[in-house]
């Protein structure tokens, strides 16, 4: 078992990137990653990587789940991005569609953003 500090840059890019909402890969990245932790870095990780980003362990499976969130408002506030254009699509978007009473087809909203 190793540190966190002892993972290799690339797994350490690995654990930082994962997000369930934007990458099809994070539980397999997860499950190469996380055994090689010890005990106190893999609470660490989960308390400051996995729960803000609604990730959990399920004991009972032994696999990591994701619990979506509702909303762009919800994903909004759980995403940290450094792409200043995606973000501002993105909060374009969701004004759009909070001043929208009735629903909205996806090639009107594409057009609005």
């Amino acid at each position: 078992m190793a540190h966190i500090f002892d993972l290799s840059h690339y797994d350490i890019y690995r654990l930082q990137s994962i997000d369930p909402i934007f990458s099809d890969d994070w539980r397999q990245n997860l499950c190469d990653i996380f055994p090689k932790l010890d005990k106190e870095s893999q609470n660490s990780v989960f308390r400051q990587l996995l729960v803000p980003r609604g990730i959990m362990y399920d004991k009972t499976s032994k696999k990591f789940l994701a619990q979506r969130p509702i909303s762009l408002s919800d994903t909004l506030a759980l995403t940290s991005s450094s792409n200043d254009k995606v973000m501002m699509m993105a909060n374009h978007m969701l004004k759009f569609l909070k001043a929208t009473t009735q629903g909205v087809s996806i090639l009107e909203l594409a057009d609005k953003i």
